[in-house]
């Protein structure tokens, strides 16, 4: 999602292959645990770490959408004058930023601000956004840290999250897509 050649060949294969776009679902991410200073070993968070996340979660979401825009403003509108519809996942972490996961929060929370004026300056084209957060989906991505300490910090970040007392499901995202 990073790189803009290879999200354009994408979207030409898709072009080519099936004649237009309808939808995009901007759902991935990745997961850096850490506080802005780690205490226990008197270092500040890995930067490399920091921009690594932005890239993928927020720089990537943007990446797609305006890349996704530009081919779906061409579809033939539907009777209700509609393009196409870009849903962008956020995460609860992006409303209540736990501060374990602090890039993780901090970029999730930049996609649910930048969708919302996204979506009214393409709005005239046709072309709906929206932006869904759910909260701790079970999923590689939430099976445990690189370390053990990232491991803890994880663990304690999606326990700050759950309201279920459990992990969500994916298939529970896809019905809410």
């Amino acid at each position: 999602v990073c790189s803009e050649d290879a999200i354009k060949l994408a979207l030409n294969l898709i072009k080519l292959k099936i004649g237009k776009l309808n939808v995009v679902v901007n759902s991935a991410g990745i997961f850096r645990a850490g506080e802005i200073y780690d205490s226990e070993n008197n270092q500040p968070h890995p930067l490399h770490s920091w921009i690594a996340v932005m890239n993928v979660n927020l720089y990537g979401t943007f990446n797609v959408m305006r890349l996704a825009i530009d081919l779906m403003k061409d579809n033939q509108p539907d009777d209700d004058n509609q393009r196409g519809v870009i849903i962008n996942l956020s995460s609860v972490a992006g409303y209540n930023v736990p501060v374990e996961a602090l890039a993780y929060g901090i970029s999730k929370a930049g996609v649910a601000a930048m969708t919302e004026p996204v979506a009214k300056s393409v709005g005239h084209l046709g072309i709906r956004i929206n932006a869904i957060a759910p909260g701790p989906i079970d999923t590689p991505m939430n099976s445990g840290g690189q370390t053990p300490q990232s491991n803890n910090f994880q663990r304690t970040a999606i326990e700050s999250l759950q309201n279920l007392k459990r992990l969500g499901r994916p298939e529970e995202v896809t019905h809410l897509v």
